[in-house]
């Protein structure tokens, strides 16, 4: 699982109150449109593993706590000197949240869950990790190899990382310990985070997803200056119309899956889904 060592700021709290009202204003369009399961008549129910609270809470968690110096990424302070608009901290937040959720609502509608899955954002309907037993283990040289879970297959890394900082293993007390008690290596569908049987189950599994986009997705650079954040940013300052960065995003996997007409047609959807997300927090901040 290559990720980076380097912290990610904590968001500006200004922001975050910002983030916060603007998501609050649009709750029952996020219920009704994109927290919701995809009928094979092509009606839309709610969906009861990922709902709106859920996604709250885990979000008020990476903004506030974060896991090992890493937050979900809502802009960041401007400088005095800074010739920025004032408001283009908040649409790269924004924009960051919106792909995000574009990248859930492929597994939303399936209304499916699988720890190794969410946990590597990997798609609901994808079995190339199970049919060639993979270990998705810590990359040798970050500061959390060995933090592994024992199992012999699966996302390893990212579960083992929020066992470790947060849950079983944790001496931590962020949130209070909230999440001391949880188990993130148990893959048993009936004892896991994906359980509807377990407390806090409901903000688990948008945490596990989360960490997954701050660690590997937030945290990634080909190693030829192609780096996320920085592509954000000037996607987002260039009018959010270079339509091929959102794509990037889309084929950014650590299973590291050769391009097919299957995934094409995942990547449209997920552009699809981009755009969606993106209209609906953007009326949220015109309110």
């Amino acid at each position: 699982f290559p990720h980076s060592d380097a912290a990610l700021p904590k968001p500006p709290s200004a922001t975050t109150q910002r983030i916060q009202r603007i998501v609050e204003s649009i709750q029952s369009s996020l219920e009704e449109e994109i927290f919701v399961i995809e009928t094979r008549s092509g009606a839309l129910i709610p969906s009861s593993l990922y709902t709106y609270s859920g996604f709250v809470e885990s979000l008020l968690f990476y903004t506030k706590f974060g896991v090992n110096g890493k937050y979900f990424y809502l802009g960041q302070e401007q400088s005095i000197s800074s010739t920025e608009p004032q408001n283009l901290e908040i649409e790269y937040a924004i924009a960051n949240l919106a792909l995000f959720l574009a990248k859930m609502m492929g597994t939303i509608a399936y209304e499916r869950c699988d720890p190794n899955h969410i946990s590597c954002g990997i798609p609901a309907l994808e079995n190339t990790l199970e049919e060639q037993n993979i270990r998705v283990q810590c990359s040798p040289s970050s500061s959390d190899d060995g933090m592994e879970c024992p199992s012999e297959s699966g996302c390893v890394c990212v579960l083992g990382i929020l066992n470790h900082f947060i849950g079983l293993q944790s001496e931590s007390v962020l949130s209070n310990g909230k999440y001391s008690g949880v188990d993130f290596c148990e893959t048993n569908l009936l004892r896991s985070i994906c359980s509807r049987r377990i407390n806090q189950g409901a903000e688990l599994r948008w945490i596990t997803a989360m960490t997954h986009w701050v660690f590997f997705i937030q945290q990634y650079n080909d190693g030829n200056g192609w780096t996320y954040l920085d592509e954000l940013r000037e996607f987002v300052s260039g009018g959010m119309v270079d339509v091929s960065f959102v794509g990037a995003v889309a084929d950014l996997s650590v299973l590291d899956t050769e391009a097919t007409t299957s995934l094409d047609s995942s990547k449209q959807r997920f552009v699809q889904n981009f755009f969606k997300a993106m209209i609906n927090l953007s009326e949220g901040m015109s309110q």
